[in-house]
């Protein structure tokens, strides 16, 4: 997965590329059910891991596709929510890595716009370029 990550971040350009966030993403499930479990904190240090390898300190979780009952909290932030706000605070560059997902789709760094940012970049987490399972 540090491999993908880093071909993404490598896409974004070299005087921007320090400045960039990593936001690894994975499935929501709710408060109720995480916190009798490992799933947030395995995320958390899943993602910690990665960015340490890639020496990068600017990087968060963040969590997606919820589902269920309006009336229930789930892991928040939400993935649109995330880049919106780090649009708000003057991020230009944003990689997504999915973290909690298995893909063989990869694409580049988001650019979140000032208003309204929108994802839709990342890297994916199937095989890597040696053919190896993540």
């Amino acid at each position: 997965m540090a491999e993908r990550v880093d071909e993404a971040l490598a896409r974004v350009p070299p005087a921007r590329r320090s400045a960039a966030v990593l936001v690894f993403t994975a499935h929501s499930v709710p408060v109720a059910m995480a916190s009798g479990s490992p799933y947030a904190a395995q995320l958390e240090a899943a993602a910690r891991s990665i960015a340490e390898q890639l020496d990068h300190s600017r990087w968060s979780v963040a969590y997606q596709s919820r589902s269920g009952s309006p009336r229930d909290q789930w892991l928040a932030p939400e993935i649109g929510a995330a880049i919106r706000d780090l649009a708000r605070g003057g991020a230009a560059d944003v990689v997504v890595a999915p973290i909690g997902f298995v893909s063989r789709s990869r694409r580049g760094p988001v650019r979140p716009r000032r208003r309204g940012a929108r994802g839709g970049g990342g890297c994916g987490s199937g095989l890597s370029p040696r053919g190896h399972r993540q």
